[in-house]
């Protein structure tokens, strides 16, 4: 499909997964080159698009925004508080600012509040068992990507020499970088686009580091915690044991790499 097809489906179809050489649909977004949101399905009749430049000055939010005027909606409204609840929950963003698009502000709104509540429905429930959340590898090699930078990178913090060796030895493929705590704060994380995030969680400022971490939505791709008898751990979608060889952590990371 032309991304053009892949637009037209996505507002007119309703369809959840279609791919163009540049956008995809994926559920109820609409993204571009594997990571960036361009715009979020609410309704039939209801869209928010982002208003902000894209990657490479794509067309892709214009083109939207042309194929809802065709449609017959206005954009109505901007920055909402119900946009800002949604695109948290529904497409893990902190701020960003977003057009309204609907019939009028009263109908967008309406449906931003529903929509916003059925995503939010369900959270903070959690089920028994090790942590570890699902998300898309090929968002983070997209970012990394357009960057221009290596598409598999390994973030780790707080780990030992003696740690570090057998996982860049048996992840030889990966770039990694390193920072002992108090070197990188968990807001500088997403500077460098790493592909999966180690961090030492056997101690209060490893864990403090984790929760921050979540809390600033740091970055994009999955974050693993080294534990003791690798429990749970806030702030992280998975844990490995501390007490084992690094090397038996390898088949978990290598298979968040995607």
């Amino acid at each position: 499909m032309e991304d053009g097809d892949v637009i037209a489906a996505f507002l007119e179809g309703g369809t959840r997964s279609a791919f163009g050489p540049s956008v995809h649909v994926e559920g109820d977004a609409l993204m571009l080159d594997g990571w960036w949101a361009v715009a979020y399905r609410v309704s039939d009749h209801t869209v928010i698009v982002r208003d902000e430049p894209s990657p490479a000055e794509s067309s892709a939010p214009s083109d939207v925004a042309a194929a809802l005027a065709a449609r017959g909606l206005t954009a109505v409204g901007v920055d909402l508080p119900a946009i800002t609840l949604l695109t948290y929950t529904a497409l893990d963003l902190g701020y960003a600012p977003w057009v309204l698009w609907s019939t009028d502000l009263a109908t967008g709104e309406g449906d931003l509040n529903a929509k916003a509540g059925e995503d939010t429905s369900l959270q903070g429930i959690s089920p028994p068992g090790p942590a570890f959340a699902s998300f898309d590898p090929a968002q983070v090699r997209g970012a990394r990507r357009t960057a221009g930078v290596p598409t598999c990178m390994v973030l780790t913090v707080g780990l030992s020499d003696d740690q570090l060796t057998p996982l860049r030895d048996g992840l030889f493929d990966c770039q990694f970088e390193h920072r002992a705590f108090g070197d990188i704060e968990p807001d500088g994380c997403a500077a460098v686009l790493p592909t999966v995030v180690l961090v030492d969680a056997t101690a209060t400022v490893g864990q403090a580091f984790l929760v921050d971490l979540h809390a600033r939505h740091g970055v994009i791709g999955p974050v693993v915690a080294i534990t003791d008898g690798g429990r749970m751990q806030d702030g992280a979608d998975a844990t490995v044991d501390a007490a084992d060889p690094p090397d038996r952590w390898l088949p978990l990371v290598r298979d968040l790499l995607g």
